[in-house]
């Protein structure tokens, strides 16, 4: 595990899921998604994730079985499920951390303030005109991709200490604002989706939260280990 290459790899693995999951809670798939979904293998890590696999293997069989117009169905469940459009329950599986972590189930609170708090202190900011609030479960699902960026970067220029700062800081975002809400989140998704893809896509987004966990802590141990 301390192979410096090995870490690498690994890393960008990591990122190319938070950045894959920044795009799916962001809007409805496109073609290249889901092309890119049907060919992902749950076996790329060498730990698997049951939840993962049961998730992946959900939003699989859904694409490869719909009968009709893939895109328009999900594109409608999109709409209902994560944008709540039309719904009688305004919360439904709306993928932000001030909705989940309020008695009221309100936008813009604390944990918003939090989070462009921490993007700010990083020089991560989102794109112009958009106007989300910075607590969107896609916004931060990118701002771990963006730090997988410059953790593998760091440690291609040999600088481990601060590339083990990007990890940590990674590792604490996600305790503070990712894990505090995200079993909520899947459960509301499995319960407010009206298709097996967007329900398996919260099973995925769990089971990978619960197996990141253990590639940050390898992650974090090597380049301790090496630190000494």
């Amino acid at each position: 595990m301390a192979d410096e290459n090995d870490l690498i790899v690994l890393n960008e693995s990591r990122g190319l899921i938070y950045r894959m999951l920044s795009g799916l809670y962001f809007s409805e798939l496109t073609v290249p998604q889901i092309e890119a979904i049907e060919s992902f293998q749950a076996d790329a890590f060498d730990v698997e994730n049951e939840e993962m696999a049961q998730g992946l293997a959900m939003m699989q069989h859904c694409l490869r079985t719909f009968l009709g117009d893939t895109r328009q169905e999900l594109a409608c469940d999109f709409a209902h499920t994560i944008l709540a459009i039309g719904a009688q329950n305004k919360r439904m599986a709306l993928p932000y951390e001030s909705v989940f972590t309020t008695k009221e189930g309100l936008l813009m609170q604390d944990s918003r303030d939090d989070v462009y708090l921490t993007f700010l202190r990083e020089g991560v900011s989102l794109a112009q005109g958009t106007d989300l609030p910075e607590d969107h479960l896609s916004f931060m699902f990118e701002f771990i991709a963006i730090l997988c960026d410059r953790f593998s970067d760091l440690l291609r220029e040999g600088k481990r200490s601060e590339a083990l700062r990007v990890l940590q800081t990674q590792s604490s975002f996600i305790a503070n604002h990712i894990e505090n809400w995200m079993d909520n989140y899947a459960n509301a998704l499995e319960s407010s989706a009206r298709t097996e893809f967007y329900r398996g896509l919260g099973r995925f987004t769990h089971g990978w939260e619960v197996l990141d966990a253990g590639f940050r802590t390898d992650l974090e141990a090597a380049l301790s280990q090496e630190a000494k």
